[in-house]
């Protein structure tokens, strides 16, 4: 009698499109996305039609990224400790009121430096708390196999939202600024919708991870010890520090030099489409330097990627995705922690 051999048997691959839960999540976090651009697009230029001064405009803009950076770390925990879904309908909610708020203000032409610059911190602040828990939900709904499409998804998204968002953001701003709060109203509003039924349709075992702990029976650790542990995990791999340093510094300076020919084309006086496209350009090259990066990746010794393929599992996930996505490099975000809630 012959020796029978076990044949392994293939896992079918998994239908991201199919995966239950995927396309509300995708809808939402896209609104999002979109809402978040044309807002970011818009407050730099009004706020130089409104003061004609790029220092000031520029200290609207820095203080409103300020703040935005350190709540993200913030929401970084929060996305650790709580339900994401419930987080994202909370964030898109609050959404909703600021862009109502921006809508009012720019219809009235009620603007002021004061008001601008509050209205601006408040829009970073909302996103630093809670959109990361967006981007960290996916991770709940599709299944490991389909991850890596998953984020192709996501980026490919993200650079259709950079191309679309500046030409857009432009034509609806040569209308008026209320314009542009009244869709980011809307957009905020369709994410709102799409994350409650998000949550509503949420398996029954999703329940056991919305307590208060990340894992049940384990007592919930404090804001700050959580923040220290996830950058102690980070500063302890000297390969990612000093990643992280040199893609802070790289896109600071990259930020810094197109916000300088964003104002100066405002303040020679050109149409706010026209600013739009020059974001477009802006875009575009990011999307070509996307294509091209998996191509150089594997020639490029001590790459991001590699490193964080082969990074141990951290104490805090989100709280140092918060930290990897504040500094430009996304593909440095360590893995996540299987306590953490969808």
């Amino acid at each position: 009698m012959e020796p029978t051999t076990d044949t392994p048997t293939e896992t079918p691959a998994v239908r991201l499109w199919r995966v239950a839960g995927y396309k509300t999540w995708f809808v939402s976090d896209t609104a999002k996305e979109l809402a978040g651009a044309l807002t970011s697009f818009a407050v730099p230029l009004i706020a130089l039609m409104v003061t004609d001064d790029p220092a000031q405009a520029g200290v609207i803009a820095a203080v409103g990224i300020a703040v935005g950076v350190v709540l993200t770390l913030v929401g970084g925990v929060l996305a650790d400790r709580h339900r994401r879904v419930v987080l994202m309908l909370i964030g898109s909610l609050i959404g909703v009121v600021l862009a109502g708020a921006f809508t009012v203000l720019d219809a009235a032409g009620a603007w002021t430096f004061a008001l601008l610059l509050a209205v601006n911190v408040l829009l970073n602040a909302r996103e630093g708390l809670f959109d990361i828990a967006g981007e960290t939900a996916v991770k709940g709904i599709v299944p490991d196999a389909a991850m890596g499409r998953a984020q192709a998804a996501n980026q490919g998204r993200g650079a259709v939202i950079q191309l679309a968002g500046g030409p857009l953001g432009g034509i609806l701003l040569g209308v008026g600024g209320w314009l542009i709060g009244l869709v980011a109203m809307l957009c905020h509003a369709v994410a709102a919708v799409t994350a409650w039924m998000l949550g509503r349709g949420a398996r029954e075992e999703s329940r056991a991870a919305s307590a208060p702990a990340g894992e049940a029976g384990t007592p919930r650790e404090r804001l700050l010890p959580q923040l220290r542990s996830g950058f102690a995990w980070m500063l302890s791999r000297t390969d990612l520090r000093g990643v992280l340093w040199a893609a802070t510094i790289i896109n600071l300076g990259f930020s810094a030099a197109i916000t300088t020919v964003i104002y100066a084309l405002q303040q020679d006086g050109h149409a706010p489409v026209t600013i739009g496209w020059f974001s477009a350009v802006t875009g575009a090259a990011m999307l070509v330097g996307a294509i091209i990066a998996p191509l150089l990746l594997p020639r490029v010794p001590r790459a991001c990627s590699s490193s964080a393929v082969s990074a141990r599992r951290p104490p805090a996930s989100s709280s140092c995705r918060s930290w990897t996505r504040s500094s430009g490099c996304s593909s440095c975000s360590p893995p996540r922690s299987s306590s953490c809630p969808p």
